[in-house]
């Protein structure tokens, strides 16, 4: 079985229960199916079993898991380093553990660690990060000298950091954990598939939060440069930038329709460079900008004349920034000139433009296409359709929020503009792809429950903001 990450445990657990699968029924499993293993290899009849649990679900895993030892005959204790648990659901099966007789202890842990005859560590789970501090410290360095059998739930406390539970097994959730070493034991705890094959809202864990001290800029700095034939399409994709979380959001458009971009929104910085279209000139001002800029966007409304494709080029071969390119840039180049991780976002027509092949109507076959040209160009692909498809080559995603309505004009520049924010805001390419293509279809679903069929891109753009409010 594959290892993953902490992050994409904590996506998978987020996207099951908004599937539709009870946070209960999680941990009920998760504890049970610990249980089962801790009785069978170690015999707990008639055994003092102590259960440390910290205050996270972790701690809640452990409640259940002393249920279910004093079902099978154990003599479970729990200790509460703290005193208390958090969350409103380890309280429950904490109460329910206490309701089963089960002594629930806050004081002595020396005491009852001396005399356990094993000990269940649920003190620290995934969500954790960094070295634990007291009293989680002195408590971990207490089991470790102990001598007594140490079980770890879901992770061993601390790993990764110092200290850390040596547990001589651990029973992890789903999946083995990145990182993971010795005995480990996996307990299926009913996540669907579903909730790893299409993007979710658990893609929002790794949505930057601006810090408190945060400055201007700190959450991204973001140019897009586009128009020339068309007006509305970088307009589009900057209020889109703007309503995902960027700070700065630069435009680059040529003279002819500056006026007219400047004036689409106060919060624009919009510079005019080319006459009628894209040319030279742009390429001066983004080699100039680009120490200031954390991602850029090329392609919104930028048209294919051949002066155009010739900045276009040189643009992308001096990007020393992650580069987001969608429309009529996707006619332009050829995918062997992309910097590695470029973000490209074409619907079918685009992508047979741009490979020479066709997306196949075969879900299968279209996934291992689009993984194939992303594997083969070093680059994310966003295969727009029904069902999105994202690959960075090594892994692959679905995304399947949206309506049909979405097929009116510019909810694409919608979607670019979205990802190059999430990029800016310091989200790896893939992901930011993945969540970009989540956001732009559920802002879709928002609208069009308003809108009816006459919903447009606009309207998409101003639901970013209750999507961000709804999962962040």
């Amino acid at each position: 079985m594959q290892p993953i990450s902490f992050l994409e445990m904590r996506e998978y657990d987020r996207n099951a229960v908004w599937l539709g699968v009870p946070e209960e029924r999680l941990m009920e499993n998760a504890g049970k199916g610990a249980a089962e293993i801790i009785a069978d290899r170690y015999g707990v009849k008639g055994k003092k079993v102590l259960i440390v649990c910290g205050t996270g679900n972790n701690a809640g895993d452990g409640t259940v898991v002393a249920r279910h030892l004093k079902e099978k005959g154990a003599e479970p204790v729990i200790f509460l380093l703290k005193g208390y648990v958090r969350s409103e659901l380890s309280n429950l099966n904490l109460k329910r553990a206490m309701d089963m007789g089960i002594p629930v202890k806050k004081e002595g842990l020396k005491e009852e660690v001396e005399s356990a005859d094993i000990i269940v560590d649920a003190l620290l789970g995934i969500g954790v990060t960094g070295n634990p501090r007291e009293p989680y410290r002195s408590a971990i360095e207490l089991i470790n000298s102990s001598g007594k059998p140490v079980i770890s739930i879901d992770i061993p406390s601390g790993m990764g950091y110092e200290p850390s539970v040596n547990a001589e097994l651990t029973i992890t959730f789903d999946s083995p954990k990145e990182g993971m070493e010795g005995n480990v034991k996996v307990v299926d705890i009913g996540i669907p598939e579903d909730a790893k094959r299409y993007v979710g809202p658990g893609a929002f864990v790794r949505y930057p939060r601006p810090s408190k001290d945060a400055h201007k800029g700190d959450s991204g700095r973001v140019m897009i440069i586009g128009g020339g034939p068309y007006h509305g399409a970088p307009i589009m994709a900057g209020k889109a930038a703007y309503r995902a979380g960027s700070d700065l959001v630069y435009l680059t458009v040529p003279e002819r329709i500056y006026p007219v971009v400047a004036g689409a929104c106060d919060n624009f910085i919009v510079f005019s460079e080319g006459e009628a279209v894209i040319d030279d000139r742009a390429v001066e001002r983004f080699i100039d900008m680009q120490e200031k800029l954390h991602a850029a966007l090329i392609g919104p409304g930028i048209g294919r004349d051949k002066r155009t494709k010739i900045a276009v080029e040189y643009m992308v071969g001096s990007a020393e920034i992650p580069l987001v390119l969608d429309a009529d840039a996707l006619h332009l180049i050829k995918p062997d000139s992309l910097p590695e991780n470029t973000v490209i976002t074409p619907h079918r027509g685009e992508f047979e433009a741009i490979f020479g092949v066709g997306a196949p109507e075969n879900m299968d076959e279209r996934k291992e296409i689009v993984r194939e040209m992303a594997e083969k160009y070093g680059i994310i692909v966003v295969l727009k359709g029904p069902v999105d498809v994202i690959s960075d080559g090594k892994h692959l995603s679905l995304n399947r929020t949206g309506v049909p309505r979405m097929a009116v004009g510019g909810t694409g520049d919608v979607l670019s503009g979205t990802i190059t924010s999430l990029i800016g805001r310091g989200m790896e390419p893939y992901h930011a792809a993945r969540l970009g293509t989540f956001i732009n279809g559920y802002a879709g679903e928002l609208a069009f429950k308003e809108k009816s069929y006459g919903m447009i891109a606009t309207d998409v753009i101003e639901k970013i903001p209750e999507v961000l409010r709804e999962f962040v």
